[in-house]
């Protein structure tokens, strides 16, 4: 195996600083039988803002990157939706587009770095993988199953929001907004209908459509539903869950990096 040069530190005025480095799951689209794999800019954009290193990662064939040896975060991000097989279900009417492959790579991702507790930031799509991965089902379509819904898609302009969601105290989500409440964008039609193991709900619509969850067994597991990159150039604090991941990511990093000398 090539030894990859780690791209950890800066140096600024004569001191050393880690940067955490963060694996961004790339999602793919096929136009023919040309596969692009792709990571919306404004995802690598915060990170870097946050002070991480972004990496992306693609979905590859075979043998699996050596993701823990490389990163010290994943970033699950948007995308089409879970395939309902991932939760034993058969697809509803109203499912749009999976990707197996796509799905594969995410949960795969996940459960790795849920295994030596990496730190985790899941948004929209990432959000829904990080619940299936351990267990949990979602919602396949919330008009049709969410009684008295909100419009959860609201078609552009996702830079401002849309709607209000209730955070719970006491929570991680808590600790990186303080607030009960916050204003945010929307563009979903799947929600986490029964949380997975060891996640519990720390956010949600006033329709009761789960908004956000974290692990209550992992460091720093965070899923997001709504999109806080595309909202943090205007809302400055919605770049607050990236600053708390890349520094839970740090953290970790001095931890690989200690027990490894």
């Amino acid at each position: 195996m090539i030894a990859l040069p780690l791209l950890d530190f800066f140096t600024w005025k004569g001191l050393t600083i880690l940067k955490p480095i963060i694996g961004i799951a790339c999602g793919q689209k096929w136009q023919g039988n040309r596969q692009t794999l792709y990571v919306h800019k404004p995802y690598s954009d915060a990170i870097a803002k946050a002070g991480g290193v972004p990496v992306l990662l693609p979905i590859v064939e075979g043998e699996d990157l050596p993701l823990i040896d490389i990163v010290d975060g994943l970033l699950l991000p948007g995308g089409v939706d879970v395939d309902p097989r991932f939760y034993n279900e058969e697809p509803a009417q109203r499912l749009g587009t999976v990707d197996l492959d796509w799905d594969y790579n995410d949960v795969s991702l996940c459960k790795k770095a849920l295994y030596v507790d990496m730190p985790i930031l899941g948004i929209c799509r990432g959000h829904q993988v990080l619940n299936v991965a351990l267990g949990g089902t979602l919602h396949q379509d919330i008009p049709t199953e969410v009684q008295d819904a909100l419009k959860h898609d609201q078609g552009d302009n996702y830079y401002n929001p849309c709607h209000t969601i209730n955070v719970k105290r006491d929570t991680l989500l808590f600790e990186v907004f303080q607030t009960e409440r916050l204003e945010v964008n929307s563009s979903h039609h799947q929600a986490v209908k029964e949380p997975g193991k060891s996640l519990i709900v720390s956010a949600f619509a006033s329709d009761h459509v789960v908004e956000a969850i974290e692990s209550a067994e992992h460091r720093f597991v965070l899923g997001l539903q709504w999109h806080p990159e595309l909202m943090c150039e205007k809302f400055p604090e919605m770049l607050n869950p990236f600053l708390a991941f890349c520094r839970a990511a740090q953290a970790f990093r001095r931890e690989k990096h200690a027990s490894k000398t």
